[in-house]
């Protein structure tokens, strides 16, 4: 058994295919939503937030089907504070498919502290092997000690080939890797 865990930023979708959402003012509007205490405030804040992330984050139906056909549990790791991480795996469609999140915000700490991969393993408590997505070679050195599979999203990487001792697999895409791991595990099952 395995758990497919996943980044968002740059992993999940990727930049340079998206329109640039997270401006100056969208920073300002998390920040007043955090601060704010009445309710009808807070939620015209988000509503606006909400409104801004429509234009930029879609409901990714490829990706979807890719996630329908991975058979194991699909978790989340992110650096993202709450309110971009929910936001946009709802708008992609992907937030059903998720079982453990795990945000900066809901660990205090950031990837790659140690401690962010190993709150994962004891809130999972499954004898799995663990398969880790993401587009940042320094966020897969620990997984990769703790015997996790690694997975690197970057396609510029991808181009170049680079290859460091820390990264088990490189994908140009989400796709590209979640394709793979579909044909691993039915042929695995053959």
């Amino acid at each position: 058994m395995y758990n497919f865990i996943f980044d968002i930023d740059d992993t999940l979708y990727q930049n340079q295919t998206l329109e640039k959402p997270l401006s100056k003012d969208l920073f300002h509007m998390y920040f007043l939503y955090s601060q704010e205490i009445n309710y009808k405030k807070k939620n015209a804040i988000l509503e606006k937030i909400i409104l801004r992330y429509q234009k930029t984050f879609k409901y990714d139906r490829y990706l979807d089907t890719l996630m329908e056909k991975i058979p194991y549990p699909k978790h989340i790791i992110t650096n993202s504070r709450n309110i971009h991480c929910f936001i946009t795996l709802y708008l992609l469609g992907m937030k059903k498919h998720m079982n453990i999140i795990l945000t900066a915000e809901t660990q205090n700490r950031m990837k790659p502290y140690p401690m962010v991969y190993k709150h994962f393993e004891k809130l999972n408590q499954k004898n799995y092997q663990n398969i880790f997505f993401d587009d940042k070679i320094e966020n897969l050195i620990v997984p990769n000690s703790l015997g996790w599979i690694t997975v690197l999203i970057n396609p510029d990487i991808y181009i170049k080939k680079i290859i460091t001792p820390y990264i088990d697999y490189v994908f140009y895409d989400i796709y590209q890797a979640l394709q793979y791991f579909h044909l691993q595990i039915n042929n695995k099952n053959k």
